[in-house]
Parts: C-alpha cells; structure tokens; sequence
C-alpha cells in the first residue's frame, strides 16, 4: 500500500549514481517486502474512502520501547511514508491474564489525494481459549448439551421428511426449522475454524514470538460466528 526510495545521499554526479532503484522485493522478510493478504492471514478492509485489499508492506515494532523508535525512526528517514501512500494500519494486542481477554486494537489512517489524514478505530476483545478455569466445565456442558439437542432436532426433522417427502416443504414452520437447522450447523462450523485459528496463533507465539500475528482475522472470524450463533 506504500512505496517509497530513500533520497538520503542527496545530489551526486552522473557518472557515480546508479540510475537504476534498488530492488527492495530481493530483501526478504524487511519491511520493503510487500506481502499477499493470504500469505498473512488478512482480509479487505473497509475504510472511509475505499476499500483496502489486506496485502502490503509489514514493519514489525520491537516491544521494547528503543528498539521500536529506532524502526520508527528508520522507517521515516527511508521515506516508507510518502505521497504515494494511501492508508497505514497499525495493529496492536494487549492481554489480560486475569479474565483471559485478549484487546484486539486496530488503527486507521488513509491520506486522500487532496491530502491531510482521515483516523479510523476499532477495539474488539475475545477469549482465545474458552476452556481454562472451574468455569470452563460449565461451558463445556453447555455446548454438549446444546450438539445433543441438536442432533435430536435434526432426526426429528429428518423422519418427518421421510414420511412426508414433499409435502413437508409445504409448511412454512417446516421452512423456518430447516433454516434454523442450516444456521445452527454454520455457526458450530465457525465456531470450530475460530477455535482452529486460535490454536494456531498460539503454536506460532510459542514457535517465534517476534514474528506478525495477525489478530485481525480470528477477531473477524469470532464476530462471524456469534451473529450466527445469536441468527440461530
């Protein structure tokens, strides 16, 4: 979403510059690499002035505050910043070891081509792993009960539908069981996939803790699945 060559050595003769720019995508895993959105687990994004397909260019913060203004400082000195850039988003996640709560904070800045800044927020928190604690069994029960139930349902549904073959779609309540059905088996499938994606998230922390989480996509993913779950 950026580009950007750094001008730092100033004017210098013909006959000693190397016209040609130098080629940043040879530098791999540096902060001139543009990246895929699958390659890191994104998706668009929809700001206020347009939509953002995910991909671009990564610059990974130290969590020591030095470190971090050092890159900070690198990254506006090689002009990774510049009138070519159209949007820059920050990412963040801080945790809370006492509710096991994960702060998902996502920040925006577009700059249109008139200039100035536009800010765009967004803070979502979730829990990663649902089973830790005395709770965890409560919740656990709840989901047991909740499959038993719905499998219940489900042969319920399918015997009437075999003993009336067509003229069960000619009920409307029939119709609205069969969509409860299908939005019920969706949501335990996000569920599952969310639950997927967080186990990775905690096996490449635990692998290399300084490489790019991205957080976004399991936050996405968990939002996804409770608009079914509360759809159902």
């Amino acid at each position: 979403m950026r580009r950007g060559i750094s001008l730092r050595d100033g004017y210098q003769p013909m006959y000693q510059v190397n016209l040609s720019p130098p080629d940043y995508t040879v530098w791999k895993n540096s902060v001139w690499e543009h990246h895929h959105w699958a390659d890191i687990d994104s998706f668009p994004y929809w700001g206020i002035l347009a939509t953002y397909k995910g991909g671009g260019y990564l610059a990974p913060l130290d969590c020591t505050p030095q470190s971090a203004l050092d890159e900070a400082r690198y990254l506006r000195n090689s002009l990774w910043i510049d009138q070519y850039t159209r949007a820059v988003f920050i990412e963040f996640v801080a945790y809370n070891p006492v509710i096991n709560m994960f702060c998902i904070s996502f920040l925006l800045v577009e700059f249109p081509a008139i200039g100035g800044a536009l800010p765009y927020t967004s803070f979502r928190t979730i829990r990663l792993d649902r089973y830790q604690g005395n709770f965890a069994y409560f919740v656990l029960a709840g989901e047991v009960i909740y499959v038993a139930f719905l499998l219940y349902f489900t042969y319920r549904e399918g015997k009437q539908l075999w003993k009336k073959k067509k003229d069960y779609f000619g009920s409307v309540w029939n119709l609205l069981e069969v969509v409860t059905l299908v939005l019920a088996y969706a949501a335990i499938s996000f569920y599952l996939y969310r639950l997927f994606i967080g186990r990775r998230l905690v096996n490449q922390y635990r692998e290399d803790p300084e490489s790019f989480m991205n957080f976004q996509y399991i936050a996405h993913w968990d939002l996804v699945s409770c608009h079914f779950k509360v759809a159902c």
